[in-house]
């Protein structure tokens, strides 16, 4: 897709930084960039660069939502939805460099809408699936010889207390806690 005009547009955030995003943008073809973090240029401005025939490309498309817009009625999503329509009015398209959809298309217009949607809903944060790894701790998978082990020092009776097995069972990479569950009291 060839567009005699196109801006990058970055925004600082958390977990997308802005230099990345430039470098990103760059790799694109966008010539221009703009970075409309605070205190920078104002999206405003971005806004009066705008005319017909104009691109406007950004990493996520949820950056161009305000983020102190929180706070205000509709928060986030209307003040990215009204960012999106003052573009468009001036004769503008957006475009979602990650994903590759644009206004430019219906379709693909309310898929671009609802994936910044849920982007903003996420904050940027990565979908949780079995894809992309379990969140918390890794599940311990002993042997049988082990439990055994672990049986064995849990029910020693030259053992008087939990304190008293937990380097045994440490050893072994068990907590008496863990002894406990399994076993259950010490007998």
């Amino acid at each position: 897709m060839q567009y005699a005009d196109v801006i990058g547009v970055v925004r600082e955030h958390r977990r997308l930084k802005a230099k990345g995003q430039k470098a990103r943008l760059e790799r694109e073809g966008c010539r221009r960039v703009l970075d409309i973090s605070v205190g920078k240029h104002a999206r405003e401005d971005l806004e009066k660069m705008v005319r017909g025939g104009t691109v406007v490309a950004l990493v996520h498309t949820f950056l161009l939502a305000e983020p102190k817009s929180k706070r205000k009625a509709g928060g986030r999503r209307k003040d990215l939805l009204d960012a999106m329509a003052r573009i468009e009015k001036r004769g503008g398209t957006i475009k979602d460099v990650d994903s590759g959809l644009t206004t430019a298309n219906n379709e693909h217009r309310y898929a671009l809408i609802a994936l910044a949607t849920e982007q903003l809903a996420r904050d940027g944060r990565g979908l949780r699936s079995h894809i992309n790894g379990r969140l918390g701790r890794p599940v311990k998978n002993f042997p049988p010889e082990v439990w055994a082990r672990a049986e064995a020092i849990w029910n020693n009776r030259k053992l008087k207390t939990w304190a008293d097995t937990a380097p045994g069972l440490k050893a072994l990479g068990i907590t008496p806690r863990e002894a406990w569950r399994k076993f259950g009291a010490r007998t």
